[in-house]
């Protein structure tokens, strides 16, 4: 199957070490220069050429950070680039810089003595650092197929320990190998077709939890529903004598927000109609009286609750009055009733709108 265990050392390994050997100047001068964002690990490779090249680079693996592959494919790109410069010190600053800055210096015999300076200098200081001993990373390595939790690692596979898996795989970066990805990770112990088995249903378990979540959240937007860690959820009963604009300014929310929580197109309640409330946390519950609540509450009658309900943005320059004049059969005092407002509204301001089903603007 997929799952192939490799004790000891790895094919290619020591080839990996002498190259690492042999051009830990680069390292060096790699962790000097500065190079784009995008590029990662010792060798500093962009996703593309690590890709190019035989690296895994997604979510939650990347494995120009383990210094292992990352060389391997170093080692093989340098070898490309030195067959297609000719020249040992143009390869290395490809290896810095880039291909193509590496051509602009093979005609320039002042930036190509510059570079040679520069790269002695590396070699003299990387000859007093510590190198890079392979040997650290030779444990049972096996690849892996997502969808796989990293964690889940430790829990399935017995004796193992999360602190140690991350510490030999530095290539992990997150906490998920997505779907159809490969991994080569290291562990103490083998990892056989059935503990696969195991963390693939939990993986599926996993995923379909966070697509339940996702979905969740994605509702709660569309119906602009607060955070649950903001906002608590609950039920009020409708009394004798409630208006809606009374419970919105007792729970501190939006007559709006009221009105789309419980998909009501008007301001008309009836008595026992549970209603409910996004309210949020630390606020006290305001007293609202009944006059306070009629004096900011719209209204509708109720010859006019099955017209169209429109909303309209205030625009500047806009009045009532002219905004009226686009409505026939809408007056200003129509206007200034259904949304409980005086004449005076502000840019960007949301009004409500019945238009006679007959009637368009």
């Amino acid at each position: 199957m997929l799952f192939i265990l490799k004790l000891g050392s790895v094919s290619g390994q020591s080839d990996a070490q002498q190259f690492l050997n042999s051009k830990s100047y680069l390292v060096l001068g790699l962790s000097e220069a500065v190079s784009e964002t995008n590029r990662a690990g010792i060798w500093k490779l962009s996703p593309a050429i690590a890709v190019r090249y035989g690296l895994v680079v997604v979510d939650g693996y990347d494995e120009r950070l383990d210094p292992m592959w990352s060389t391997r494919a170093a080692q093989i790109w340098y070898r490309h680039l030195y067959n297609q410069l000719s020249d040992s010190v143009l390869a290395d600053i490809a290896m810095v810089e880039g291909p193509a800055y590496a051509q602009r210096v093979a005609y320039n015999a002042i930036a190509y003595r510059r570079w040679q300076n520069k790269l002695v200098r590396w070699k003299d200081e990387a000859e007093t650092r510590t190198a890079i001993n392979f040997d650290q990373w030779t444990y049972n390595e096996e690849p892996l197929l997502g969808p796989v939790y990293w964690e889940d690692l430790d829990t399935t596979i017995g004796g193992l320990d999360w602190n140690r898996i991350k510490a030999i795989n530095p290539a992990i970066t997150g906490d998920y190998l997505p779907a159809g990805a490969s991994a080569s990770i290291r562990l103490d112990s083998n990892i056989d077709e059935d503990i696969m088995e195991r963390l693939w249903a939990r993986a599926e378990v996993r995923d379909r939890d966070a697509g339940e979540e996702l979905a969740q959240i994605r509702r709660r937007i569309e119906n602009n529903i607060p955070d649950p860690s903001t906002h608590t959820r609950i039920s009020y009963r409708v009394k004798s004598g409630d208006v809606l604009g009374a419970i919105a300014q007792r729970y501190r929310v939006s007559l709006s927000d009221l009105k789309r929580w419980n998909s009501l197109h008007s301001n008309m309640i009836r008595i026992g109609q549970d209603l409910v409330v996004y309210v949020p946390r630390g606020v006290e519950v305001a007293t609202v009286t009944q006059e306070q609540a009629v004096e900011n509450e719209g209204q509708v009658r109720s010859d006019e609750e099955n017209r169209t309900e429109i909303q309209y943005r205030v625009k500047s320059g806009d009045t009532l009055w002219s905004i009226a004049r686009n409505y026939p059969g809408i007056s200003a005092d129509d206007i200034m009733r259904w949304n409980g407002i005086n004449e005076n509204i502000q840019e960007g301001q949301m009004l409500l709108i019945l238009v006679e089903n007959t009637a368009r603007p």
